[in-house]
């Protein structure tokens, strides 16, 4: 994945997550929420799922990963390949600076 890719798919991502949390404040804030208060939470919420997500991913890919695959299903095979983890770390990096992003989003938002 070239960073040009990266970079578009993490804009594509942080656009999708912001319109939507947003919207779910506005909705909260009819409800007589607070509006920062819902932001940071759902803000901090998806970002403690993503990084759980990104790190799920790389493991699943893994030599660990796929013993425990092997153990679970007794499969007869091996199904570890170093180009398969590189993939899948590709994909879990794409997640894990996003749940930075938004991280660092929801703690900026808390200190105003």
């Amino acid at each position: 994945m070239t960073s040009l890719n990266f970079i578009r798919k993490l804009i594509t991502y942080l656009v999708i997550i912001n319109a939507t949390n947003i919207a779910l404040a506005t909705f909260f804030l009819v409800l007589s929420y607070q509006f920062q208060q819902v932001i940071v939470l759902t803000f901090f919420l998806e970002s403690a799922f993503l990084f759980v997500y990104g790190g799920v991913l790389d493991l699943s890919a893994s030599i660990f990963g796929s013993c425990v695959k092997k153990y679970m299903f007794h499969q007869e095979r091996n199904d570890y390949s170093p180009e398969h983890h590189k993939n899948e770390q590709a994909k879990a990096n794409v997640f894990i600076v996003f749940g930075i992003i938004l991280f660092i989003e929801s703690v900026l938002i808390s200190i105003v």
